[in-house]
């Protein structure tokens, strides 16, 4: 995209960036107290990423600040169409009934976010890892198996230059590229049949409510009750490739590409 070249796109320009699932090895999950490891995780370390929205219309008693409410990646949606572009999102947009928000109102007036549920997961006849994920509001509901457990914290960037190699890592022959090792096997989180977890007060999820007496576990019973309704209602899962041949096909290709070009991103399907 070229630059702005008159003051009023300068003023109105918007610069949006989100990250990707998160990954403690390229230092972009969040730090403890959250458990982190590297995608393959439904504790907050693996579902959290950073964003950031720049640019002159942004109101200059927001610019260098911060907000911390409730956010989908299904947000973003109608936060670009409504709250930037200033348009409407049409009623129907695709196989699946819109559920996101604008969070544009709530970002620049620092105010709290309008989203107050997110469903990361659910099972049904179409997809299962047995685990399913909830959080509203404060409390977030695992129920199953929720991966690695583990809290992953780096150390502080040293004084001087630190030599290539203590952990591991080396250099592939002939090229540039670097490999580091995998962190140990995995630490399986245990959350049977849940896990509930207050993130306001915990967000390192080390303390499991659900065995802190009837009114836990009433509000167990409550979230795991909207879990089975979302998955009852869920539709099969939006692939790019419906037919699963198709898919492989474009799977394969992508790695024949990944392999030539040394680059695993954007992935291309």
């Amino acid at each position: 995209m070229s630059p702005p070249t008159e003051d009023a796109p300068r003023r109105t320009a918007h610069c949006l960036f989100r990250s990707g699932a998160p990954q403690p090895e390229a230092a972009r999950s969040p730090p403890p107290p959250t458990r982190s490891f590297p995608c393959s995780t439904f504790y907050e370390g693996g579902t959290r990423v950073v964003a950031f929205l720049s640019g002159g219309a942004v109101p200059e008693a927001r610019r260098g600040g911060s907000w911390g409410g409730m956010a989908h990646a299904s947000d973003w949606y109608r936060t670009i169409v409504e709250g930037v572009a200033g348009s409407t999102v049409p009623p129907n947009t695709g196989p699946r009934p819109l559920d996101g928000f604008n969070l544009l109102p709530a970002i620049f007036g620092a105010q709290p976010s309008p989203r107050n549920e997110i469903v990361s997961q659910v099972n049904n006849s179409y997809f299962s890892e047995n685990v399913s994920v909830i959080r509203r509001g404060d409390l977030k509901l695992i129920r199953g198996p929720p991966g690695d457990n583990r809290t992953i914290a780096w150390p502080q960037p040293a004084p001087q230059p630190v030599p290539l190699g203590l952990s591991g890592a080396v250099v592939e022959p002939g090229t540039d590229h670097v490999r580091a090792p995998v962190l140990g096997g995995v630490v399986e989180g245990r959350c049977a049949p849940w896990c509930l977890y207050n993130l306001t007060a915990d967000l390192g999820e080390s303390h499991n409510l659900a065995h802190d007496g009837p009114p836990f576990h009433a509000l167990a019973v409550e979230l795991a009750a909207a879990l089975d309704a979302a998955g009852a209602t869920g539709p099969p899962p939006a692939y790019i490739w419906p037919d699963p041949d198709a898919f492989a096909a474009a799977n394969r290709a992508m790695c024949v590409r990944a392999k030539a070009t040394g680059t695993i991103q954007p992935l291309d399907w």
